[in-house]
């Protein structure tokens, strides 16, 4: 008869304290990963803040940097394979997609756990990632679109310089037009010399003007999603910017560098560039202005990024912290400081070392746009429906479509994605 062996009661101690300690090693050697499409610069900074947080919680966080559009397809990739990031940026236009996969956690009850201060964040900044009432992501930053212009050329020209007043009726569309007109300049050959006005040739690029319209890309009703580009209002904006092309002695599509160069007057702008234009263009008098009025009113694109934290971590205490950490006002202070990234949280977006720039002047406009925002749609096919737009946006571009046309295409393709959308 095998015989068995009891253990001491100070032997079965012992143990025990063995295999806590075995658990509390685990926990503090455990691995977080952060997915971003973060900028190089950034991603030094971050990785010198995160080795704070890695000694105070013994813990690894690994950096995964991606470029803008990348970072979809490798979050996809590593949700597929099992292994989502702990915590990884988000967006307002992709946060309904990954919501109906259920990788995103709800963060609202972490935050309460925790006392963490989401009454620092500006309103708008956090209801872009809330879905049926519940917070998803915590702004990294929270940029906006407004006007980039060069002061000497302005008065060269005898031109006043924009409003700085969101709320004011002035600086319209057609005031952008007649401007961007008086600031355009050809060489003795007939080539252009200087552009009155540039944008980029993307979704938040192209949205103001679809929302000083009173459009939308996509509207919400009772059966769905349906697109909001064959509305009356959207052919309007798109006979807008389709007539800029048309004309050809005011605008085009291109960056805010075009502005520093002086090979354009004016331009779209986010307050991330403002640190670039400082340090490349130091000799450049310029300022900003809110975006133009249209029929619809004043409104502009933006929202930036959030982080996200996985719903499947194995980590999720750990995760949090690390997430409540990235969102904190000091990182986001030091965030700011090193390249003006628009915060999400108000006090440090009245730090005097965001407002208090010599240039430019009006930082405030970059304030008051977060008030003007449109938020982005919480369409989970958003990645399907935007490129089904762009491709009858570059047609139009090219004047091989009309506006209506434009319209009937979204009608019919671009509803056709649309009705596949799931509602969040």
């Amino acid at each position: 008869m095998k015989r068995t062996r009891k253990i001491s009661a100070p032997l079965r101690f012992g143990l025990a304290l063995f295999c806590m300690a075995l658990v509390s090693v685990t926990v503090l050697g455990a691995e977080l990963t952060i997915l971003t499409w973060m900028g190089v610069d950034h991603v030094a900074l971050y990785r010198e803040l995160l080795d704070e947080f890695e000694a105070e919680h013994g813990v690894t966080v690994n950096i995964i940097r991606t470029g803008t559009s990348a970072l979809w397809e490798k979050l996809d990739t590593m949700i597929l394979a099992g292994t989502p990031p702990d915590v990884f940026f988000m967006s307002g236009e992709h946060h309904a997609k990954y919501h109906a996969t259920g990788v995103l956690e709800p963060l609202d009850e972490w935050a309460a756990r925790t006392g963490a201060d989401l009454d620092d964040f500006f309103p708008p900044s956090l209801e872009q990632y809330r879905i049926d009432g519940k917070l998803y992501a915590i702004p990294y930053d929270f940029g906006n679109r407004v006007v980039v212009y060069n002061v000497d050329l302005f008065q060269e020209a005898g031109l006043a310089e924009p409003t700085k007043e969101w709320a004011s009726a002035e600086w319209t569309n057609e005031s952008l037009r007649e401007a961007a007109r008086k600031l355009f300049q050809t060489d003795s050959h007939g080539e252009v010399t200087r552009w009155g006005f540039v944008f980029p040739r993307s979704y938040r690029g192209i949205a103001p003007f679809i929302y000083s319209y009173g459009a939308r890309f996509v509207l919400e009703t009772d059966d769905g999603f349906v697109t909001g580009l064959a509305e009356p209002e959207a052919i309007e904006a798109l006979s807008f910017l389709q007539s800029m092309f048309r004309e050809g002695d005011w605008g085009k599509h291109g960056g805010y560098a075009e502005v520093g160069n002086g090979t354009a007057a004016m331009a779209q702008f986010i307050p991330g560039n403002v640190m670039a234009m400082q340090t490349q263009y130091p000799d450049v008098n310029w300022d900003i202005a809110p975006w133009p009025r249209g029929p619809g009113g004043r409104w502009t694109s933006g929202g930036g990024t959030g982080w996200a934290m996985s719903s499947r971590s194995a980590h999720p205490e750990l995760a949090w912290k690390l997430l409540e950490f990235l969102t904190s006002y000091e990182v986001q202070l030091k965030h700011m400081q090193s390249g003006l990234k628009a915060p999400g949280r108000q006090s440090v977006a009245f730090h005097p070392d965001f407002l208090g720039q010599a240039q430019p002047r009006s930082m405030q406009v970059f304030i008051d746009a977060w008030f003007h925002i449109v938020s982005d749609p919480p369409v989970s096919a958003w990645g399907d429906y935007w490129p089904v737009v762009l491709a009858a946006y570059r047609e139009l571009e090219a004047l091989e479509i009309t506006p209506q046309e434009f319209a009937l295409r979204m009608s019919t393709q671009g509803n056709a994605i649309l009705r596949e959308s799931v509602r969040p």
